[in-house]
């Protein structure tokens, strides 16, 4: 799966863009509606950290506490990396 430039979560349009960010690898900007990855990060560290900061906005956008929890985001964003790039294989037919 490629990283998408533009994501909706509830009723926001996030622009997801590679960038410069101090001290960090990803960035999740409320302000701004966007999600910044740092440019020079390998393309499988890039879709990790992607998960990472779109966690961060569902939650956010929740008004969930859980937003700030470093631990349970990374995690979740973790975990979600997994379930949706670790198969790439073809459908089965089970008919």
């Amino acid at each position: 799966m490629k990283i998408p430039t533009r994501i909706q979560v509830i009723d926001s349009i996030i622009i997801v863009e590679k960038g410069e960010i101090a001290s960090a690898i990803g960035y999740s900007d409320y302000q701004n509606g966007k999600i910044i990855i740092d440019p020079s990060l390998p393309d499988s560290m890039a879709k990790e950290v992607f998960y990472h900061e779109l966690v961060h906005w569902i939650l956010f956008k929740m008004h969930n506490k859980l937003e700030a929890d470093e631990k349970f985001v990374g995690l979740f964003g973790s975990l979600l990396n997994q379930a949706l790039t670790s198969y790439n294989q073809p459908e089965d037919n089970h008919e």
